[in-house]
């Protein structure tokens, strides 16, 4: 990499530092200054009279933040409630430990008020990694550095940091980890994975394909690694919860299609109605509108992908085209909210911008815009919403 090079990627780690910075002070003034605006937390889990500090709890539900505040305070926990939260579904949200575990060890040991603080700071930090590491990849495939902020500023990521969510550990390590495979550095391409499967576990799926790709071509077997990590970390789950993970999951898959045919008519019909909340349908319109534009746009590339000698290049279209199929198997639990269902794509989006490196090929102005103008509305459900 020459020294422009560098200096340009510097240049865009500052850059994504400054907008994320931005969007933190936005989220936090929209709320008074309170960082628990980040948990979100609701009535029906969380007790705020007995959490051992102060925070803002809605009536209902709330949201998944507050269950990774809870691991955060105790991320070895054996108890369903305590510390004034209850984990709705306690062996599904313990295996997403990554996060959580940074946030204690950062706080000295889940130290309530430095947790909430914490939380949101990782969160930013994480995006301000996967700027650096996508400009880095980008530089690699000889493209311009600025690429890197793709991944990085998308709308997911946003979502997912306001809400103090795993996504934006997750997305970074998959930069990361494919960073590493790129340059065959195959220890460190393990230990990075390894942290993603538990920050996410659909991590595992890219993860296992540039395992394939390792092993059968370097016989590097220490690839193998994140799947023995995480299979006896789900064993431990098991062991203290009495159920697997997979068991506990919400019902977030169904029929092929059916989840997002439905949620689509129950949006378009709110629209119609002009129900309350009509901001919400129409950034949910929005959402589907250009994540479908930039669906359409990666896919050739992918397909082409697939038949390649680079075989790293091969594993990720492959790995993007599994998560696009499994996207459409995703229910109305996910379909129907797009705080779940973009944050969720977060990993399919950035894996849809790795495929679009390797094919060298350079979105549509009108995209890269759309992308750019949701983003922006989404930092401004974050400032004004809960």
């Amino acid at each position: 990499m020459t020294p422009g090079r560098v200096g340009s990627v510097t240049c865009v780690t500052g850059i994504a530092g400054v907008v994320v910075a931005l969007v933190l002070v936005a989220r936090l003034a929209g709320g008074g200054f309170d960082p628990s605006r980040f948990v979100v937390a609701g009535s029906e889990f969380t007790d705020g009279s007995k959490t051992p500090t102060s925070i803002v709890v809605l009536d209902g539900p709330g949201y998944d933040g507050q269950f990774v505040l809870r691991l955060a305070l105790d991320p070895w926990t054996s108890v369903r409630t305590e510390h004034g939260i209850t984990l709705d579904r306690p062996a599904y949200r313990q295996q997403r430990v990554a996060l959580p575990a940074a946030a204690w060890l950062a706080s000295l040991g889940g130290r309530a008020p430095i947790v909430l603080w914490i939380l949101p700071l990782l969160g930013a930090l994480a995006m301000v990694g996967t700027a650096a590491a996508g400009a880095r990849l980008a530089v690699a495939r000889g493209l311009p550095p600025v690429w890197g902020l793709a991944p990085a500023l998308s709308a997911g990521l946003l979502m997912s940091l306001g809400r103090g969510l795993n996504e934006t550990f997750a997305v970074f390590f998959l930069v990361l980890g494919l960073l590493c495979a790129t340059r065959e550095r195959w220890v460190a391409c393990s230990v990075v994975f390894t942290l993603g499967a538990l920050s996410r576990e659909t991590i595992l799926i890219p993860a296992g394909l540039v395992c394939v790709v390792a092993v059968a071509r370097h016989r590097a077997w220490v690839m193998v690694t994140p799947f023995a990590v995480v299979a006896a970390w789900v064993s431990f789950i098991r062991s203290t919860w009495g159920t697997w993970p997979p068991a506990d999951a919400p019902p977030n898959f169904g029929v092929p299609g059916v989840g997002l045919f439905r949620s689509a008519s129950a949006n378009l019909s709110a629209m119609i109605d002009e129900a309350p909340g009509l901001e919400t349908h129409l950034h949910w319109w929005a959402c589907l509108v250009v994540m479908l534009a930039f669906g359409v746009s990666v896919a050739p590339h992918a397909w082409r992908l697939v038949r390649v000698e680079h075989l790293i290049a091969r594993a990720v279209a492959f790995a993007w085209i599994g998560w696009t199929a499994l996207a459409l198997c995703m229910s109305t639990t996910v379909w129907g909210d797009a705080w779940a269902w973009v944050r969720v794509l977060a990993e399919w989006f950035t894996l849809g911008w790795v495929v679009l490196l390797f094919a060298d090929h350079r979105p549509s102005r009108a995209l890269i815009a759309s992308l750019g103008l949701l983003s922006l509305a989404t930092t401004a459900f974050l400032t004004y919403g809960p």
